[in-house]
């Protein structure tokens, strides 16, 4: 069963591209290596020599010409080859040499045999079978050569990208400077967790969750604290923040005390959009903040609802975090997956729906959480998937595809 969309909200997908299309990419800088992980690479990583510039052995074993090995018929252990030492000389005729995994293969050798596959008496060694040439050799460029394009600029550090620049020698790398995303909870009721509570009062929990998800997005977390529910103290504790990031959460609805679009126009900044047509998180603003021979901040004022504020953060304002950073991709990829039991929602609101997506004969599926409240703060703890249904459909059935952006990895059936 389908119903038409809302006309009067953007669709999620048009939200997520007018805040892409606002982003400026930040500058580069140079980091060693340890600082690199996670970050985007601004040039690409080349390969400065063949990778291996040398052959060297797999396994622990002999060095030998495989052409001139006969099973049964010894040949004469010349010398030992260790790891980080250059082999004394080449083999000849009648020899071979002891030899380490990761010894360089000397001069006149092609193979290495595997100490368990060989006999040995003294200086003498006799071999159970025939090797091949290139056994358990890493031959001379056999990952790279000299040139080739090792990390494409725009890719991901990840911990194999780090490896690689370290073994061709590179011990900084250029990247996207990390975008930095000032993080402000409003709310009368809100109270720091350590403090007391009155009738009323909460604990604030936002705070310590967007900054987790900045962090985890590539971004760099600058906690402006928390703030009562004024326009005027809003403002003023925002005016000065350097962030090309501001996020607030709370105060972004209609209500009497919801003062985001007020505090966007005192400052001095310009709406894109407010309120999109999803469930939970429809009372978002998003507008953008001027700065002289600066790029804007870009402004977002989540919900306060700790669901609510995760998930729009992560389908927002994570995607701006990472076009910021210089990332290919922006936003999570989608898989499609099959809903595990029948679900009903409103009309004309895309529904985020928290939960885990599992594989069963060769079928994704996905399994809703049993909690999906907009209060709900136990529902975001290992949260693993959220599945995105259309704002037209109302009634779906056990079975029926959804789109999903996976957070974690597929879990068992």
């Amino acid at each position: 069963m389908t119903t038409p969309a809302r006309p009067d909200l953007l669709p999620l997908d048009e939200a997520v591209a007018r805040v892409l299309a606002e982003v400026t990419r930040r500058a580069t800088e140079r980091v060693a290596l340890l600082d690199a992980g996670g970050r985007v690479l601004a040039a690409d990583l080349t390969a400065t020599s063949d990778l291996p510039a040398d052959a060297a052995s797999l396994m622990d074993g002999y060095a030998v010409r495989a052409s001139t090995v006969q099973p049964g018929a010894p040949l004469r252990v010349a010398f030992t080859v260790a790891a980080g030492r250059a082999p004394p000389r080449g083999i000849e005729a009648g020899e071979c040499a002891r030899i380490f995994t990761g010894g360089l293969i000397p001069a006149g050798a092609d193979a290495v045999v595997r100490q368990e596959e060989v006999d040995r008496k003294a200086d003498d060694v006799t071999f159970r079978s025939a090797p091949a040439a290139g056994d358990h050799v890493r031959a001379v460029a056999s990952d790279a050569r000299r040139g080739d394009r090792l990390v494409e600029s725009g890719a991901i550090l990840d911990a194999g990208a780090l490896a690689l620049a370290a073994t061709v020698g590179v011990a900084e790398l250029f990247v996207v400077q990390r975008p930095c995303v000032a993080i402000l909870a409003t709310g009368d009721e809100l109270r720091s967790p350590g403090e007391g509570l009155d009738p009323g009062t909460i604990y604030e929990s936002n705070t310590f969750g967007l900054a987790t998800q900045t962090i985890s997005a590539g971004g760099a977390p600058v906690v402006l604290g928390r703030v009562k529910d004024d326009a005027d103290s809003i403002a003023t504790r925002l005016a000065s923040t350097t962030a090309d990031i501001c996020v607030t959460s709370g105060g972004a609805s209609v209500g009497d005390y919801d003062f985001a679009a007020a505090v966007l126009d005192r400052l001095g900044g310009q709406r894109v959009f407010w309120q999109v047509a999803i469930r939970p998180g429809r009372p978002i603003l998003f507008g953008v903040l001027p700065r002289n021979s600066r790029p804007p901040i870009l402004f977002f004022a989540l919900p306060g609802n700790p669901g609510a504020s995760a998930l729009t953060f992560d389908l927002l304002v994570r995607p701006a975090i990472r076009a910021m950073m210089g990332a290919r991709e922006a936003r999570r990829p989608r898989v499609q997956a099959r809903l595990e039991k029948a679900m009903r929602k409103p009309a004309g609101l895309a529904a985020l729906v928290r939960g885990t997506l599992v594989a069963r004969d060769a079928v994704l599926w996905f399994r809703a959480a049993p909690l999906q409240g907009s209060m709900s703060i136990a529902s975001l703890s290992g949260l693993a998937a959220v599945a995105i249904v259309a704002a037209d459909a109302t009634a779906l059935e056990a079975g029926a595809m959804v789109d999903v952006e996976p957070w974690l990895a597929v879990g068992p059936a």
